[in-house]
């Protein structure tokens, strides 16, 4: 094989290892710039809203939240309290016996004192 391809395959198998290096650090960026308008830290900031939706992020085995289930639900419970919103619509996986989300959501929030009303 000619030195050429080699170098050229070489260049080739390292551009492509570089750009899915860099493909994700430059989408994050990317998501972060366009919606930095929208974040917010502080509850204060955030303008009232009739209800807040909250999605599934995954439970673990025994049916216990994912730290970003928890994180999820928590800011929600928080929003709440500070009368950010009035009702709290969870909406997750609920399609097993085995596997809820939702059981796992709803817990979390009556453990930290949100009453459940339970929609058909």
């Amino acid at each position: 094989m000619p030195k050429s391809f080699i170098f050229l395959w070489r260049l080739a198998i390292g551009l492509l290892i570089l750009t899915l290096v860099l493909a994700p650090l430059a989408l994050n960026y990317y998501v972060r710039l366009v919606t930095s308008n929208y974040l917010r830290t502080d509850l204060a900031e955030v303008p009232a809203e009739p209800i807040a939706i909250v999605f599934g992020a995954g439970v673990w085995f025994g049916g216990t939240p994912t730290p970003i289930l928890a994180d999820r639900v928590q800011a929600a419970i928080d929003l709440y309290k500070a009368e950010g919103v009035s009702q709290l619509l969870i909406t997750a996986d609920n399609s097993s016996k085995d596997y809820s989300e939702v059981k796992a959501m709803q817990e979390y929030a009556e453990a930290q004192g949100i009453a459940a009303k339970i929609s058909p």
